[in-house]
């Protein structure tokens, strides 16, 4: 289980969100195809939606735009 973590943390963020909106996507696919209640469907594309929002934010957040790169300059690791 350790091993997972560590792979988990010195996975790109980028990557790593790209994964969960790909999870997400296939659960809410998977919840439309074997659920019957509209509701239930509507609900678990809205929380997916959602957390494919705040997991955009978070890799945005920490991310550092080309722009603000000077020649030479490195960024900092966090």
């Amino acid at each position: 289980m350790g091993n997972l973590l560590t792979k988990i943390r010195s996975t790109e963020p980028a990557a790593f969100a790209e994964f969960v909106r790909a999870v997400l996507a296939a659960l809410v696919g998977a919840g439309w195809l074997t659920i019957d209640d509209t509701t239930i469907n509507t609900v678990v594309s809205v929380v997916g939606l959602l957390t494919s929002f705040v997991l955009t934010h978070f890799v945005r957040k920490n991310v550092m735009p080309v722009t603000d790169f000077k020649a030479g300059e490195h960024r900092p690791s966090s």
